[in-house]
């Protein structure tokens, strides 16, 4: 090395700088684009598993109308027997 000019120790100094910067780089590039495809591959199971859940509103429709429903005939019992009471105690004065 002591024969070789200035100039090309300082050239061959940053072309092994510039060789290892564009190493890092490209290692961080392949990291970060294996990372992005994890995340994704998570995400697409959980969509997998939104839509296999997912419930239409036709479905939400039917169980409203069941509950309505139920509700409608608790009130009508509870009328019915207040009702009842209510002659029951009328008849018994």
């Amino acid at each position: 090395m002591p024969n070789e000019p200035a100039n090309s120790r300082i050239n061959n100094y940053w072309e092994r700088v510039a060789l290892f910067l564009m190493g890092t780089v490209l290692a961080l590039t392949v990291w970060a684009f294996q990372e992005q495809s994890k995340r994704v591959e998570k995400l697409e199971g959980t969509i997998i598993v939104l839509q296999t859940t997912k419930v239409d509103k036709g479905d939400l429709r039917d169980v409203e109308d069941r509950i309505n429903s139920n509700i409608s005939a608790m009130k009508s019992d509870i009328l019915a027997r207040i009702d009842l009471y209510f002659q029951k105690t009328k008849s018994g004065q």
